[in-house]
Formats: structure tokens, sequence, C-alpha cells
């Protein structure tokens, strides 16, 4: 699915009265997924410090990322361990930009890295039962490259015994854009496995990937290998149906060896050698490990509830009717993209009178119109200026003044055909003498 830059124009305001609803009902996919989510990095969070931690909520530890530059690498010369950059030095604001607003981190500067110390889960997914088996995997990747035309590798994951050799397993993009994997073979040699064929998975500048890739063992064997298969997927932008994700060049079963694998730590971003190795400037925005084989139909669940900072709600702002008496609220959300066909609001409203809360049922609104920009305090504001590439906006009118306290849960979403893509969910209050 190709995203299109269209010039908007204008604010829409939908006028409507609280208790005008219709109610909705909002699908519940992708939860089941989350007892098999064994490491989440969404880079979501009100702090850099949040935004770099493990969200796992299938894993027994969750590790926070470590930085390390090109300065101060997770290993010097001789192999000794040094302390990682810390994230509130000049260091670290040169070598990456941690956006708390959308959910990403970008890299700044080759050489650095971004690293999880511990990977117990790693460890524990990767290492044989009593059976002398491996489980399957599913790595999921979501990113973007600016700059593939500068040449240098971009490696997404990283697992490496150290910062000079002993290449484990690596998701990457190669200098001319194609996805590949490289994964230790022997104890001695490693293979990379190309997926891409022709234009079929190319990673094209400033557009978001979708990389799915789904690991199995088969019968396995004895030592220090086993038998994997690669089945790899892609998609762009958002991915709301298993015909979305497009089949790559995947492999039958290949040595693969995962003694060394299961003690390497995981990076994130880049090899922390310092040779150049990624070049481009790379945006992730969601990596995960599952302890599964999923579907494309699984995946695809996992876009629909939120997951994914494409459209979030930025503010609200009241307005008194000086006529009646009555209030106006305009919620405003922004979207990152103008792939969808219709934007919409899930609002749940309540209020207080003489004592009681009354709340109403669930409703929807959407619109295929967007804008640019709008006006608030007497200036302009760009869609931009709030984190965002577009604006949508409702306006909920008629509010009675004599309420004690209103309310709402308010959930912006995208329509793509009959799907909906959720924001985050966010509660406002208005207390009484917010609306005196």
């Amino acid at each position: 699915m190709k995203k299109t830059a269209v010039a908007l124009t204008l604010v829409m305001l939908i006028q409507l009265t609280v208790l005008a609803l219709l109610p909705v009902s909002a699908a519940d996919a992708g939860q089941d997924l989350a007892g098999h989510l064994v490491v989440h990095y969404d880079f979501e969070g009100d702090t850099v410090e949040e935004a770099l931690s493990d969200k796992a909520t299938g894993g027994r530890v969750s590790d926070a990322l470590h930085a390390y530059t090109p300065d101060n690498k997770n290993t010097d010369p001789t192999g000794q361990t040094v302390s990682p950059t810390l994230i509130d030095s000049d260091a670290f604001r040169a070598s990456f930009d941690v956006d708390t607003e959308r959910g990403t981190v970008r890299n700044l500067q080759a050489g650095a890295a971004l690293e999880a110390v511990s990977s117990e889960d790693i460890r524990s997914l990767y290492s044989r039962d009593a059976d002398n088996n491996v489980g399957a995997a599913t790595w999921f990747i979501r990113f973007r490259l600016d700059d593939v035309s500068q040449g240098g590798e971009a490696r997404l994951v990283d697992m490496r015994v150290n910062n000079k050799s002993g290449c484990m397993f690596s998701v990457l993009v190669s200098t001319d854009g194609k996805l590949c994997t490289n994964a230790a073979k022997t104890a001695s040699s490693r293979e990379t496995y190309f997926y891409t064929t022709d234009e079929k998975g190319l990673v094209q500048n400033g557009e978001y990937v979708n990389f799915m890739l789904v690991m199995e063992t088969g019968t396995g064997t004895s030592g220090y290998t086993t038998d994997m298969k690669y089945t790899p997927y892609v998609s762009y932008g958002i991915p709301t149906c298993a015909e979305d994700w497009i089949p790559l060049q995947g492999t039958d079963y290949v040595s693969f060896r995962i003694d060394r694998l299961s003690t390497a730590p995981l990076s994130l971003l880049d090899r922390y050698d310092g040779a150049g190795s990624n070049n481009v400037t790379l945006t992730l925005d969601d990596v995960r490990l599952y302890n599964k084989g999923l579907t494309v139909e699984e995946m695809s669940s996992v876009f629909t509830q939120g997951s994914f900072d494409t459209v979030h709600l930025v503010g609200s702002q009241t307005k008194r009717n000086e006529q009646d008496g009555f209030y106006d609220l305009r919620f405003v959300a922004v979207a990152d993209a103008l792939d969808a066909s219709r934007v919409g609001f899930e609002v749940t409203a309540a209020y207080r009178q003489d004592g009681e809360t009354v709340e109403a049922e669930p409703c929807s609104f959407d619109t295929d119109v967007v804008y640019s920009s709008i006006r608030a305090g007497g200036e302009t504001i760009m869609a931009s200026d709030l984190g965002g590439t577009y604006v949508m906006a409702l306006v909920i009118g008629h509010i009675p003044s004599h309420y004690q306290e209103v309310s709402f849960e308010v959930r912006p979403y995208l329509l793509y055909g009959e799907t909906r893509i959720y924001g985050q969910t966010q509660t406002v209050r208005y207390p009484a003498e917010e609306l005196a």
C-alpha cells in the first residue's frame, strides 16, 4: 500500500450534541498475541528512558536499550566491556533522535547502536528444549530509510558476540535496498539469505516498510546447529488484511548455529565498529519478537489496535456561546500519512448532574476531509507544529453549562475500507469551574 501526498486545505468542523450518539463496537483483534510477545520496542513514552524500554508482555525480562556511540563502543579493542553512553549526554543526542511524540528512534551517525544488555528472553527462545528442539519465532520490524542511495548496509536487528566479529544473526537492508539476513551457519562461517527479488520487497526512500520474518525449525540436529526455515513477508504503510502482505523469497531448511546466538546481545540500528557500515539515515518505529510463527492475518490484526502511532489526539479546546450559555468542545488529532479512505473519532461521553453520573453509549463520526492547518487563539497552527502531517478535528456542541463535570474518552482512527486503525484512547475531563 503506497502513500500518496496530497495538498489539503481548510478546517472542517462537525457539529453535534453530546446526546446524539450512535453505538459502535471495536474488535479486540491482536490481543491473543500479547502473551507470545517476548521482545517489544515501540519507542513510545513520556521520557527517553521509557521510550527505550522493552514493552513486551510475554517476556520475563523487560530490558532497557543502552546506547553506544562511535567514540564509546560496547567493547574496546581488547574485548573489555565499557560503560554505555548516557542518554542525557551530548554524545547521545548527536547519535540518536528519540521522538517520543511519534514513537520512533532515528540514528544520526554511523557506528552508534542501541543494545539490550541481558536479552534473557531471546536466549530462552533460541535455547533447546528437553527434546533438543528450538521453537518457532517471528521477527517484526517497522522502519524507514531516508537515503538508501548513500550506500552502506543498514542493520535493523543485530546479534553478534563482540564488536569485531562473530555475527550470529542480523536483519538488514543491503547497499542496493534489498532485505536480507546474515546468520551463522557453522562455527567459522555465515550465510547471507536475500529475500528481495527484482522490485519485489525493494526498500524505497522515505517509505515505512513492515518486515515480518517467520523462523521455523525442522526436526532439529544435535550439537550446536539446527535446521531453520525462513519465511519473509513485506508490506508498506498500514497493512489491514492478509492481502497487503507480499511474500518474498524464503529458504528451505538450512543449517543454523544457535549456541552463540543464544548468548549474543541484541542491538538495533547499527553495528558498533564505527566502520561506516550504516551510512543511511534509519528510523525504527517498532521492533518485536514473538515466540511463535505468526500468520499474516495475525500480524495484520496488530495494526488495528493502536499499536502504531499513525494517528493520535493532540488536544482539546472549549468555547462558550454567549447567546445561550452552552459550550462547544473541539478535539484535535493528527495523522502521519494520507493513505486512508476516511478519518474519524470514537467518543464515549459522560456528565455529572445533581450528583449523579450519566454515561452515554459510544459513538463514532468520520469524514473524508482533513486539513493542513487550524486556527486556534487567533493564530494559524500547522499540522507539523502538532507533530503530524495532517490534522483532523471534531467539535461537540451544545454542552449545557449546568453540568457539574463533563468527560470524554476519545479515540481517533483511520479507515481503510471497513477496517479501522486506532490511535491510543485518551480521557478528557472538564470540571464545572472550567465550564463556568
